[in-house]
């Protein structure tokens, strides 16, 4: 691989960080941030976990990188990583993030499913709790398009807001379960050019009491001159079966007028039944949308939501160890959220290896820097130039 290819794969990384001020002072910069931000970067995309695994990483690669002109003095130590991001302003991380995947994805389409994760290990005993943050999530690619931090002594509520303002959802369908289920919330997804599909709980009593009512009438009455559209799914398997059936029916007048949903078109129940060889078991879903679509189409986005947790939450906490990070102080662990889901959203776009688990690719990429470069060059805008 020449100069001008490694290049090529070194400075869309630089790119997508541009606009982070390094915060130190001038003669303390032994160390450029730009240097430090692909080393953080490579070093995680080759199955580092934390700043003494990029420290030992930096050390052995060190005449490559010298070779590329960084590092001209040697690689940094671990205090000196941590010390760097612990400084770094996180909300200007996450926010170059996320206009890198902007630009890198275009226009999304699909399901953008909106759910918070906990990252259990940044907890700093009775001085601060754990941080948590909410993510929008793109179900077609499997991508992360942004995600934002969730104040202390606050709720998924107020950052949810904050979330849509870094999105374009203009032809999605926005999915959130019952704790985003807020009349404001619709009214800003709509404003963004979305649709919404959002469960209703306890949190919405009125809303949820008349939806029961609702279905339960129509049970009774057989769906007799009832407008709807209905769908089914069967699964076998692991010991059980397990039914799934759709209902959706539009709705209008008097119901719209007592609850005040924003372009609210209509309402869903999605009715789980799973059998084992012991028990069978019963459970009901609601759901309010503004999309027009049949029963099919909203049970498909319904259960894409969970995307989310298995394709994205689940991969960070087993294949890079979020929740066991010790990362702390001040800024660190939440610039290291934001780095980790930029270096899986880059082995993500990687369709070379997308029948390769996540945790088998970053494996991949430690063995040689010939394939750290090629998942490197992903961060550019457009990979294949």
């Amino acid at each position: 691989m020449s100069f001008a290819e490694i290049h090529r794969s070194i400075a869309p990384i630089m790119e997508a960080f541009a606009a982070v001020r390094d915060p130190r002072r001038d003669h303390l910069k032994r160390f450029s941030l730009p240097d430090i931000l692909v080393l953080t970067v490579a070093g995680m995309l080759a199955g580092c976990e934390d700043w003494v695994d990029i420290e030992d990483f930096g050390e052995q690669r060190a005449a490559w990188f010298k070779a590329q002109g960084l590092f001209a003095q040697g690689t940094p130590s671990h205090d000196t990583l941590g010390r760097v991001f612990r400084a770094l302003d996180a909300v200007v991380v996450r926010t170059c993030f996320a206009g890198w995947v902007r630009e890198a994805m275009g226009t999304v389409s699909g399901v953008v499913a909106i759910d918070g994760k906990t990252s259990r290990g940044t907890a700093d005993g009775a001085t601060r709790g754990a941080i948590h943050t909410v993510s929008a999530y793109a179900s077609e690619t499997g991508l992360t398009l942004a995600h934002v931090a969730v104040a202390e002594k606050s709720n998924e509520i107020t950052a949810i807001p904050a979330l849509l303002e870094l999105l374009a959802l203009k032809g999605c369908t926005v999915t959130i379960d019952a704790m985003g289920c807020q009349k404001d919330i619709a009214t800003g997804i709509r404003t963004r050019g979305g649709d919404y599909l959002l469960q209703v709980k306890g949190n919405q009593p009125a809303t949820l009491n008349d939806l029961s009512t609702f279905f339960a009438d129509a049970d009774e009455r057989g769906w007799k001159d009832i407008a709807h559209t209905t769908a089914r799914t069967d699964n076998h398997g692991h010991g059980r079966d397990e039914t799934r059936i759709a209902h959706a029916c539009h709705v209008r007048g008097p119901w719209l007028d007592a609850h005040g949903w924003t372009d609210l078109q209509q309402i869903l129940r999605l009715r789980r039944t799973r059998s084992t060889a012991t028990a069978t078991t019963t459970e009901d879903s609601y759901y309010i949308t503004s999309e027009r679509s049949d029963a099919q189409r909203l049970m498909t986005m319904a259960r894409q939501h969970w995307g989310i947790e298995n394709r994205c939450h689940w991969i960070l906490d087993v294949a890079f160890n979020e929740d066991r990070s010790r990362a702390r102080k001040d800024n660190a662990a939440h610039n290291l959220v934001t780095i980790r889901r930029f270096v899986l959203n880059l082995l993500r776009r990687n369709p070379e290896t997308k029948h390769r688990s996540i945790k088998r690719r970053r494996r991949r990429a430690s063995y040689g820097m010939e394939e750290l470069c090629r998942l490197m060059k992903l961060a550019a805008v457009s990979p294949g130039e």
